[in-house]
C-alpha cells in the first residue's frame, strides 16, 4: 500500500493542535520530529515535551484528499 507523509514545521504551541487535526482528516498516524538539532531530555513522570520547532507528520493513505486536508488546516488557522 502506498501512503503520502504531510509534514508541517511550527512552534510547540501549536504541534498538538495540528496532529489533533491530521488524525481528525484522516491520518492513520502522526509522528512529532525536532524541526532542528535541539536537546530534549527525559520528561518527569506524565509530562509531554515537544521542541520549541517541532515537525508534525501526518501519515495518510495515498488516495487522500490532500487539497482539502490542507484547506480545512488552513480555515482552522492550526498553522499559526
Amino acid at each position: 500500500m502506498a501512503w503520502l507523509q504531510l509534514r508541517i514545521n511550527t512552534s510547540s504551541e501549536y504541534a498538538e493542535s495540528i496532529g489533533d487535526m491530521l488524525t481528525a482528516n484522516g491520518s492513520q498516524a502522526v509522528t512529532y520530529v525536532d524541526a532542528k538539532d535541539t536537546p530534549m531530555y527525559e520528561p518527569k513522570p506524565g509530562e509531554v515535551l515537544l521542541w520549541p520547532d517541532t515537525q508534525v507528520v501526518g501519515l495518510f493513505e495515498a488516495d487522500a484528499d490532500m487539497k482539502g486536508i490542507l484547506q480545512r488546516l488552513g480555515k482552522a488557522k492550526v498553522l499559526g
